[in-house]
């Protein structure tokens, strides 16, 4: 498409829409009128605050600033990873308990299509634990007690830590240990 085109195809949609925007201003009586410039108008003087944080940045690399800011990152990151925040709100079991949770949802209505084609009828159950498992079973242990430690050590399945370091946990059992991130 060369220039003339796309210049033509440019001012017909220009005029199109300044005819529709002419036309549905007199509908509702509304004329559009230019009364000039009234008043100072300044230049922008202000300089781009892409151009601000460019030159904080350069001038941060330029004196070493910014690479200790980034170190200093790095290790609170990695200082993050090797223990995360604790879940709070939890304390160590006095007692063996096994709680049973039904995940059983009943659908009350029909759910139909725009058409009326029912898609799932009214009193549907579903247990979305029996159709989708866990697999190996969940075990939530302090990683600081070395009771609890010594205890999920002996049984199958994932082990997820709610305090603790999961890096130096998963190299002393020698298989992945898990963190319960803000208590999800």
């Amino acid at each position: 498409m060369s220039i003339g085109t796309l210049f033509a195809l440019f001012a017909v949609a220009y005029q199109v829409s300044d005819t529709m925007a002419n036309s549905l201003n007199a509908d509702i009586g509304v004329e559009i009128k230019d009364y000039g410039t009234r008043g100072h108008v300044f230049p922008i003087i202000e300089e781009s605050l892409l151009e601000v944080i460019m030159a904080k940045l350069n001038a941060a690399s330029k004196s070493g600033l910014l690479n200790q800011m980034q170190l200093e990152f790095q290790e609170k990151v990695r200082q993050k990873i090797m223990r995360p925040v604790p879940v709070k709100n939890l304390s160590k079991a006095t007692e063996n308990k096994t709680r049973i949770y039904d995940s059983t949802y009943v659908q009350k209505d029909d759910i139909k299509t725009k058409n009326g084609i029912i898609i799932v009828n009214g009193g549907t159950k579903i247990n979305p634990l029996e159709i989708i498992n866990w697999g190996e079973p969940l075990i939530l242990i302090d990683g600081d007690d070395e009771d609890q430690v010594a205890w999920a050590k002996s049984r199958p399945g994932k082990i997820v830590l709610v305090n603790g370091n999961p890096i130096e946990l998963s190299n002393l059992l020698g298989r992945y240990v898990f963190f319960d991130q803000l208590g999800f």
